[in-house]
Order: C-alpha cells, then sequence, then structure tokens
C-alpha cells in the first residue's frame, strides 16, 4: 500500500522540537522574574529618597524654630512628644503640614542627645565592644560636609567652664566652635561672656543654649553655601538664613543676620552679616 500525505500538511517546513521549547519558556522566565525582582525594589528606592529629603527639610525648619525660640524650647524637653514638635512647627509655618515617611514601618523621631530628627532605622549598630569617648578638644573634627570639608572644634567647652568657674567669668569672641554631647554649637557675633552664676561643671551646651546665651546651634547636615548661589548679577540666588555656613576663598563663614535678602554681601571679608569661624 502506498503511503499517503496529506494535502496539507508540508513535510519541509522545519521546526522547534518539545526541548527547545522548554528551554526557550526557562530563559524567559528567568529574565522576567529578574525584571520584576529589579522593578520591585524601584518603589523603596524613591520612598527612602523621598524621607531622606523630607528629614533634611524637617531638621533645617527645626533649627530655624530653636533659633526663633531658644528659651524653653519645645525641642529641649524630655516632656514634650514628637507629635508635639511636629504641631508646633506646623502652627508656627516653618513647615505647611506634618511631614511623615513614606517608607513602610519608618517613623521620623527627635533625638534629644543629637538635637536632630532622625527614623527608628537610625540606631547605632554595637558590637559589644565599649565605644571610645569622643574628642571635644581644640583642633578635633566637630563635622565634616558632604562636600568633604571638615569643621574644627576651636574652643573647649570644658575647659572654658572651669575658667569661668574658677575666675568668676570668661569671655570669648566670636566665631568659635564647641562640641560636646548635646551638639555643635558656634559663639554669636558679639561673643560669649560666661558667668559663675548660670554656668556649671555639668552644664552642656544645649543647656547653655537654651537659655538664650549668644550660642547659636550648627546643623552639621546642612550643605554649605558656594559662591555657586550668586548669580550673574552678584546677587544671591539662594537666600542665606540664620547660621547658614559659606565656604569662600579656603575659609568658612556663617550668616547672623536673621532678615537676609539676596542683595546682602556676597563677599563675606567686607561683612554684612558675616563672621569668619575661627579654625585652629
Amino acid at each position: 500500500m502506498k503511503n499517503r500525505k496529506h494535502p496539507n500538511i508540508s513535510y519541509n517546513q522545519s521546526g522547534y522540537t518539545l526541548i527547545e521549547l522548554i528551554i526557550v519558556i526557562a530563559i524567559l522566565s528567568i529574565i522576567a522574574a529578574v525584571g520584576i525582582t529589579r522593578l520591585s525594589g524601584l518603589p523603596d528606592k524613591a520612598s527612602e529618597t523621598a524621607d531622606k529629603a523630607n528629614l533634611e527639610i524637617l531638621n533645617h525648619a527645626t533649627v530655624q524654630f530653636i533659633i526663633a525660640n531658644p528659651i524653653g524650647s519645645i525641642f529641649a524637653s524630655e516632656s514634650e512628644t514628637d507629635e508635639d514638635r511636629m504641631l508646633a512647627l506646623v502652627t508656627d509655618k516653618y513647615i505647611d503640614e506634618k511631614i511623615t515617611p513614606q517608607t513602610e514601618d519608618v517613623n521620623f523621631q527627635w533625638d534629644l542627645d543629637k538635637m536632630l530628627w532622625v527614623t527608628n532605622l537610625d540606631e547605632t549598630s554595637t558590637t559589644g565592644e565599649e565605644a571610645l569617648p569622643e574628642d571635644y578638644s581644640i583642633g578635633s573634627i566637630a563635622f565634616e560636609s558632604e562636600s568633604g570639608t571638615k569643621v574644627f572644634i576651636s574652643s573647649d567647652w570644658t575647659e572654658d567652664k572651669a575658667e569661668a568657674i574658677d575666675n568668676w567669668h570668661f569671655d570669648i569672641g566670636k566665631g568659635f566652635i564647641y562640641k560636646d554631647e548635646t551638639g555643635i554649637f558656634i559663639t554669636e557675633n558679639s561673643g560669649v561672656h560666661f558667668g559663675k552664676n548660670n554656668i556649671s561643671s555639668d552644664t552642656t551646651l544645649l543647656e547653655y543654649y537654651s537659655t538664650g546665651s549668644g550660642l547659636t546651634k550648627i546643623d552639621p547636615s546642612a550643605p554649605f553655601l558656594t559662591t555657586d548661589d550668586i548669580d550673574s548679577e552678584d546677587n544671591w540666588s539662594t537666600i542665606p538664613t540664620y547660621g547658614d555656613i559659606y565656604s569662600y576663598n579656603n575659609k568658612l563663614y556663617i550668616w547672623y543676620n536673621p532678615s537676609a535678602t539676596k542683595w546682602d554681601q556676597t563677599d563675606p571679608t567686607k561683612g554684612g552679616g558675616w563672621v569668619e569661624i575661627v579654625q585652629p
């Protein structure tokens, strides 16, 4: 009997075997899985970036609030809640509305020791070894800016307190950097007079600052102003705010005028609200 061929089927066409099809499907599945994994991480990264930016905004607003309300500030009291602190910023119009994290299981909380807003995930990990005490002496690094500029401690808080107690008073000029466990501070443009009656060996910088003492608290996370913040007409495109640091010709200056405008002095060597930061 002769073999019959179906008239609609061509036996000359090439095709895939079952094994080949299985291999192709497996490869496509792997590619899809990798793509989904990468894409699934994008929302988390976006939320983390947004939270970091919002934390900087929150800390900057809080510094401005503390400058305007140095005595008995709600941010220096252990009895206040973070909800109260956030509400104070909104009420006094330092922020438009309550700032909340976008990342799941993350909270913004006020750290009284650091005097900064942090997240509940910012806890410092411990290795079981006792941490070495931080050095607050003259010449030690107070902080380092985002651009890598190091700012050094230029006066010793412990020594100056002792001198004030021993000699009934101690006077220091403007632009000196102090640091202790409560933060980084600088003497204001009129300098500071420490009296034996309002200081003790246990007084922290934050406690003395809260009395309206002539100190300004420095936010180490705030970016420095540079000549890039000046437009072609020699005006400020980013207007300085109280406590801003300006890096100019390899020196650092701090702004003390609470009501700056874009026309204010862009050359800090000519004064106009700028005071040079003393560096050892």
